[in-house]
């Protein structure tokens, strides 16, 4: 009896399905690996680019703005970015999401687990507007509420 004939050791489907056959976990950590890579070359630096200058004034959140200025988008857009300045940042975001997100995803079925995720984000970047009328918070970015959602 060959390995082939053990249902345990054969691969079903194609060795590699591209893009289509990731996961949710494996999709959002690469979304944000390129759109970090994106804000850290526009930063230049520390020569910002006007692309880096548009994603910090309009993606990243700004509390005073969200209700101010009506960017609502900003908490479900501030959870993209990471500190261009340090990959440390991204790094550990993306590895706890990478342990324990696929975890989650299997608990709960794909659109349960974007949810969550996203919902998750943009209600912990949410709870910075109130919480800059406390401290000195000019603005925000990172996936730490999503992750930790």
């Amino acid at each position: 009896m060959g390995l082939d004939a053990r249902d345990y050791m054969r691969r079903e489907g194609p060795r590699w399905g591209g893009p289509r056959s990731w996961s949710i976990t494996t999709r959002i950590i690469v979304a944000n690996v390129v759109i970090w890579f994106i804000y850290a070359l526009a930063f230049n630096g520390g020569r910002p680019t006007a692309l880096f200058l548009f994603m910090e004034e309009y993606l990243a959140l700004h509390p005073d703005d969200v209700f101010g200025r009506l960017r609502v988008w900003q908490p479900f857009t501030a959870m993209w970015l990471h500190n261009p300045t340090s990959i440390s940042h991204i790094f550990f975001n993306m590895l706890f999401l990478y342990f324990f997100g696929r975890v989650v995803e299997r608990m709960l079925d794909r659109r349960s687990y974007l949810t969550l995720y996203l919902g998750g984000g943009a209600l912990a970047l949410l709870a910075m507007v109130p919480l800059s009328a406390m401290t000195p918070i000019r603005s925000a970015v990172g996936a730490s509420g999503a992750v930790y959602a």
